[in-house]
């Protein structure tokens, strides 16, 4: 984890790196908090009440889901991101597999021969417009 800080050119507010990203100091303290949890992860009602103490518990959670998104939104060029396995499932950093544009479009070309091969078995071409 890296913490090289800089400004930001628009308010001036500090940003620090975080896996090549700057992060604005609310987002590093959340980030930091999912991450040193390591796979356990951090329940966002737990997460919400150390970072927005005294904040009504369904103000902090929305502005916890906001924060998260936003680090998500700065970490899509990279393989880390932060997930949530919905309802009281806990915060966590993972690093994902980078796309492969490639096997996509081998995935889609394999969907059509798989199509039309169904279509012909099914007695040539015969309604092969059809859905």
């Amino acid at each position: 984890m890296s913490s090289r800080s800089t400004l930001c050119p628009h308010c001036g507010q500090p940003m620090t790196t975080r896996h090549g990203v700057r992060l604005t100091r609310m987002q590093c303290e959340i980030f930091d908090m999912i991450e040193r949890t390591g796979g356990v992860g951090v329940q966002p009602a737990r997460l919400a009440a150390a970072i927005y103490p005294g904040v009504s518990n369904d103000v902090a959670l929305q502005r916890v889901r906001v924060t998260v998104s936003h680090i998500n939104d700065r970490l899509e060029e990279t393989d880390v991101r932060i997930r949530f396995g919905g309802w009281q499932a806990p915060y966590r950093v993972v690093r994902i597999k980078p796309y492969d544009a490639t096997a996509d479009a081998w995935e889609s070309v394999n969907d059509a021969y798989r199509h039309v091969r169904q279509r012909v078995a099914n007695g040539g071409r015969k309604g092969f417009m059809e859905p």
